[in-house]
């Protein structure tokens, strides 16, 4: 189904077909091609739109996996971080300020407390 947006922009007399944006997790969207002639819609036009289609697929899951590789050093650097300034520190309340502020910018959240018993 060809969105509405999409489909006031196509010319008059033109063309087109959908084609799946697949990788090895599956299915992650679709693309359309639109052209004046039939002719770019022959079996061989079609082979050509699933190798870029599968193309796409795979650059957009590196990308994920580019994504998710940056966010793993950025907390493994944040713990890194931690970890030194806890070990180069012999004042408590210090420690666990730096232990809550770098947990905070692992977790990517905004207010984080520590309880502690006597």
């Amino acid at each position: 189904m060809v969105l509405p947006e999409i489909i006031q922009k196509i010319p008059e007399g033109w063309d087109g077909a959908a084609v799946l944006i697949q990788s090895t997790e599956g299915i992650s969207g679709v693309f359309y091609v639109f052209a004046p002639s039939v002719d770019v819609f022959t079996e061989e036009g079609i082979k050509l739109l699933g190798s870029l289609s599968e193309i796409l697929g795979t650059a957009l899951h590196r990308l994920k996996l580019y994504e998710e590789t940056q966010k793993n050093l950025e907390q493994i650097t944040t713990l890194q971080k931690i970890d030194r300034a806890i070990s180069g520190s012999t004042d408590f309340d210090v420690m666990l300020n730096i232990l809550l502020e770098g947990v905070k910018a692992v977790l990517g959240v905004d207010a984080l407390g520590i309880l502690i018993f006597n």
